[in-house]
């Protein structure tokens, strides 16, 4: 994430697309305009002295326009270019170049938790891992009914039953992994402690791979809603094979089925509530997701 913007590319059964999948409210690039949902034409960066001169070429769209690209990414084409990412988008909104600078910083913790004023908990996590998930368990045994809310938006996967298991019950079905040795059914493993109360997870384009398993579970056993914007839609597994020229190839080894049937690969998960959020949102540090989940907890 430089200067407060995160791009992801987005997997849909018509390609595969580059889009602006957050931004940082207050951040430089809230400041340039920058709007979570845009499709992405040409990203840049370019040493600056002392900063990092951002360069960011968009299609703006309204909240009707971002909801259809990021549901079935339509009128996209895919580019193949790894410095400055390019691709050529058939919607009808003018190109906007956007500039803004950023300094090298320390990433954000993968973990946080925090008591949100006279409201809800607040518990964000950034890979599914025993590490990060054990934070998760601790904070789900010191919070109350006043609810929970899980941001995964920025989630890259992992393994989903570490978080699963500490609110499904017991022996509950939750999917399938297919593999060429054949099917295998996850359930619900033993928890000491299982939260019980109200949970609103924050899900949008940057949450991929395993971590997608996640909402479509708990929306689908109606532990949790749903809040945001449709998930990335790549989740099938991955190996890496050695090529005689010494390159490498990246085969899919690994898919999930859902409990329905359906496979989340080119689709993701969508939200109960959606939110996209306004440029005059964003440059304002305003949160439109986060406040619609604490909203949805009756705050």
């Amino acid at each position: 994430m430089r200067g407060g913007v995160t791009l992801t590319s987005i997997q849909r059964k018509t390609g595969r697309f580059l889009m602006v999948a957050e931004v940082t409210p207050e951040s430089p690039a809230a400041q340039a305009g920058v709007v979570p949902g845009w499709p992405v034409q040409v990203y840049s960066v370019q040493h600056d002295g002392s900063s990092l001169k951002n360069t960011i070429t968009v299609r703006p769209l309204n909240s009707a326009q971002e909801h259809d690209f990021g549901v079935t990414g339509e009128g996209a084409t895919v580019p193949a270019s790894r410095d400055n990412i390019r691709q050529e988008h058939k919607i009808s909104p003018p190109s906007l170049m956007l500039t803004f600078r950023s300094s090298c910083h320390a990433p954000q913790a993968l973990f946080e938790s925090r008591r949100l004023p006279d409201g809800p908990l607040y518990i964000r996590f950034d890979k599914f891992d025993a590490p990060e998930t054990d934070k998760v368990a601790a904070a789900f045994r010191a919070a109350d009914q006043r609810g929970v809310i899980i941001d995964l938006r920025f989630n890259t996967g992992g393994k989903p039953a570490l978080l699963l298991n500490q609110i499904m019950p017991r022996g509950a079905e939750l999917y399938r992994e297919k593999r060429s040795s054949g099917p295998k059914m996850v359930r619900a493993d033993y928890w000491t402690h299982r939260y019980t109360g109200k949970i609103v997870v924050l899900i949008g384009p940057a949450l991929k791979s395993a971590a997608e398993v996640v909402p479509w579970v708990l929306q689908h056993a109606g532990k949790a809603l749903l809040v945001g914007r449709p998930t990335g839609g790549a989740v099938l597994g991955a190996g890496f094979f050695p090529l005689p020229d010494g390159g490498v190839a990246e085969v899919a080894v690994e898919d999930i089925e859902m409990l329905d049937g359906s496979h989340l690969e080119g689709k993701g998960v969508r939200p109960d509530v959606e939110v996209y959020p306004a440029p005059e949102d964003v440059r304002s540090g305003k949160d439109a997701a986060l406040e619609a989940a604490i909203h949805a907890l009756g705050f």
